[in-house]
């Protein structure tokens, strides 16, 4: 590999329905042995509340438009652009070098926002994607099976009052609730695999935490 060709920027866009373990595997990463030690210091990292959560009141008052969506997603997917196309420019001549290199996290990005606002459309994305798979991006999908979403989902979040009346948006039966959330799934995941990322799917129903940080931080190279 030559230094026009090095790597120098490493994305991971981190999707999964809710209860898939995002959060929980976002923090795992984090203080994971092999991030915290990699060879560059530059971090950045994006949970949902920064790139879709942001809309949540718009969009319960169905007053949020899909022009304000494409604007945040396109300001991130800018800057990333951006870095990228300025470390290319600068051609490193020491083979070795790594300090220049950036690595970013958005938990919760253009699949997501798919998913959940039926009036975006794959169009009106595909460009970030094409400008993400470009800058080194990598995407990872957290998924359950259907036991595993009703334990979750339900089961363990039966106290928790706000938690329980979303959910019954989706239906009057736990059955009802569950299928809700494995169309979601199913839906997130044709999302997905319409992306030139290069995709990694992982089902964490019976994985634990550390399984699945080490499975996503080997999939996504930041430290070759």
């Amino acid at each position: 590999m030559n230094d026009f060709e090095k790597k120098e920027v490493f994305g991971l866009i981190l999707e999964g329905i809710s209860g898939s373990g995002k959060t929980a595997v976002l923090n795992s990463i984090l203080k994971n042995d092999k991030y915290l030690n990699k060879s560059f210091s530059s971090n950045i990292v994006l949970n949902e509340y920064h790139t879709q959560r942001i809309f949540d009141n718009k969009f319960n008052n169905n007053t949020l438009q899909k022009e304000e969506i494409l604007k945040v997603l396109n300001e991130y997917t800018n800057l990333i652009e951006n870095i990228s196309s300025r470390l290319q420019d600068m051609n490193w001549c020491v083979q070795d070098m790594t300090e220049q290199n950036l690595c970013f996290i958005f938990e919760r990005f253009i699949f997501s926002h798919l998913n959940i606002y039926p009036f975006l459309k794959w169009d009106d994305v595909k460009d970030i994607d094409a400008i993400l798979s470009k800058s080194g991006s990598k995407l990872c999908v957290l998924t359950l099976d259907e036991n595993s979403i009703e334990e979750r989902l339900i089961y363990d979040r039966k106290n928790i009052p706000t938690w329980m009346s979303y959910i019954r948006r989706f239906g009057n039966t736990n059955n009802e609730i569950v299928r809700y959330f494995v169309e979601q799934q199913e839906s997130l995941l044709d999302f997905c695999r319409q992306s030139s990322m290069e995709l990694i799917q992982i089902n964490t129903s019976q994985k634990n935490i550390n399984e699945t940080t080490i499975q996503i931080i080997d999939f996504w190279g930041i430290n070759s």
